[in-house]
């Protein structure tokens, strides 16, 4: 992601010179940037981040749905696993094509060696 070009606070920053030039001068005009069209700026910029805001309070709560019914989902899909294998067996071709591992397909655990502990240090 590449760093922008303003800072994070660009904003509120717009809105304290604005306020600030409004102090100074109400009819200060920085070449042909006038106030009121520094207030238009600053407004549809608020206007963007408040959509952008209500954007992803959506996009959370859909997230948060779509989390729900995942986690549903896996539930769901375990318990009928566990099912086929408890009708058809651990070693059954059925249990096998709803995605489990036979039995006879399962890599056997390796022994590990037994090392003796290291001798006292004196």
């Amino acid at each position: 992601m590449s760093s922008k070009n303003y800072p994070p606070n660009a904003l509120e920053q717009a809105s304290t010179v604005l306020a600030a030039c409004k102090q100074i001068d109400p009819a200060l005009t920085i070449g042909a940037i006038t106030q009121e069209t520094f207030s238009a700026l600053i407004t549809a910029a608020q206007a963007s981040q408040a959509q952008i805001t209500q954007l992803e309070l959506q996009l959370l709560e859909l997230r948060n749905q779509r989390d729900n019914q995942l986690t549903q989902l896996w539930d769901t899909t375990k318990r009928v696993r566990a099912t086929v294998r408890g009708v058809y067996g651990d070693d059954s071709s059925e249990y096998s094509i709803v995605g489990g591992t036979r039995l006879s397909e399962r890599k056997r655990a390796a022994r590990r060696a037994v090392t003796p502990p290291a001798p006292p240090l004196t």
